[in-house]
């Protein structure tokens, strides 16, 4: 709204077409992988359009949801910022928001017309660290961004360049650093309104310096947290609760303007169905939340959930050189964290580290969100090399090939020309 230059019509457009075009009727829960009827919120048997007996459709009222928004738009006199909140208005407070709190009363939910009335979205600085030349951004502690901050703030304290580490001994590296770093997402990362330690005292030099001590960089190791506030290296034990679940899409844009955008957009599910005749379908990210008492990221009233989206934003001398949004739960900052690595490095275009095998890619396997097992890491299926260097230096290696989605945007630092992947290939 900030920092745009188009109408929320504008932007609804692609969206209209292609409710108009495909007119779906059912859409898949990505947790459980289920197909689920919109409109009555039950599970069918297979993708298709039809119905199943409903008597309204729902990209029908998806599509009259996002026209009731543009009307918004559209009777607002007044600039383009004012004309935003219209629309914000309306969904929030207006027709739309009481249609939603309907459903919310027939559902018996936990949400209220009141806390749709009072839901701002909240502006933050990002978390910024500096790294190899570069400087990377991330968002805070109610996401699993300064995993990737704190993973390299560690890897700092490495040589990592090609031409004195080579890859066997910079992949052990990459591991044991992401290791300290989630062993501390999973006890202190939370919503930072709720939690006495900040993203400056995660990375505050003196405690990164005790993480990093704790590494051998000739053999694989566990770590459990370290407590940033008495400057402690490894924390007293803790249970750390319980698995969730994932589900995730990319978005990257960049205009004429110079505004450049990473947005990592997820649900996480749903079997709820639409909401009344709004069309909308909610997420699920209150599963997120640990629901163990006295934990940083157990629910509380009013608490957002550490989530795993993460988009990611790489300024070169202040100007923007990658954004980049990463699919697939936990494994998107180790992937961000391994492209970022090896772009410095080996010194080279982004280009070549985008299309190249990366260096432990995912570099470790975990159950999802609160429990993880350090002893594991992914190596391609090409590395044998690599594999059997790991082996040797402790690890238990899962030797297999896999594909994530991104969206990533590169802007060459010599004329400031983007170049673009969607997947793992230029577009």
């Amino acid at each position: 709204m900030h920092y745009g230059t188009v109408s929320f019509e504008r932007v609804a457009e692609p969206v209209l077409e292609w409710l108009i075009k495909n007119k779906p009727t059912q859409y898949l829960d990505s947790v459980n992988k289920i197909i689920i009827n919109a409109v009555t919120g039950k599970p069918v048997k297979k993708a298709s359009r039809d119905n199943s007996g409903s008597t309204r459709l729902w990209w029908q009222d998806l599509l009259n949801t996002f026209k009731r928004l543009i009307h918004a738009e559209n009777q607002h006199h007044g600039d383009r910022q004012s004309k935003l909140r219209a629309v914000i208005r309306e969904f929030y407070e207006g027709e739309i928001a009481e249609e939603i709190a309907r459903w919310y009363e027939k559902s018996h939910a936990l949400l209220t017309y009141e806390d749709l009335i009072r839901h701002t979205t909240k502006i933050e600085a990002p978390v910024s660290i500096q790294y190899g030349g570069l400087e990377v951004l991330k968002c805070g502690l109610w996401t699993q961004g300064p995993m990737v901050s704190q993973a390299l703030k560690i890897l700092a304290g490495f040589d990592t360049r090609d031409q004195i580490c080579n890859v066997d001994e910079r992949s052990h590296l990459v591991a044991e650093a992401l290791k300290l770093a989630m062993a501390d997402r999973f006890r202190h990362f939370s919503d930072p309104d709720f939690n006495s330690i900040t993203v400056d005292d995660l990375l505050a030099d003196d405690y990164i310096s005790l993480r990093r001590e704790l590494i051998n960089p000739h053999h694989a190791q566990r770590y459990g947290p370290g407590d940033p506030l008495l400057c402690r290296a490894q924390a007293l034990p803790f249970d750390d609760g319980a698995p969730s679940s994932i589900g995730t899409t990319t978005c990257t844009v960049a205009d004429k303007f110079g505004n450049v955008i990473a947005v990592t957009p997820s649900g996480c599910g749903s079997l709820a169905g639409a909401a009344g005749t709004t069309g909308i379908i909610h997420g699920t990210r209150l599963s997120q939340f640990v629901q163990q008492s006295g934990h940083a990221n157990s629910i509380a009233t009013l608490k957002r959930p550490c989530i795993t989206p993460s988009p990611t934003m790489v300024l070169k001398d202040g100007k923007p050189l990658i954004a980049a949004s990463i699919t697939w739960g936990d494994y998107q900052d180790q992937l961000a964290l391994n492209l970022i690595v090896e772009l410095v490095s080996y010194a080279q275009c982004f280009g070549d580290t985008i299309t190249s095998p990366q260096v432990m890619h995912p570099c470790l396997l975990m159950t999802p969100f609160h429990k993880y097992d350090q002893g594991e890491i992914m190596i391609p299926v090409e590395r044998q090399g690599s594999a059997q260097h790991m082996i040797r230096l402790g690890h238990n290696v899962i030797r297999k090939n896999w594909h994530f989605d991104w969206s990533v945007i590169y802007f060459d630092p010599s004329n400031g020309k983007p170049r673009t992947w969607a997947g793992n290939k230029p577009s």
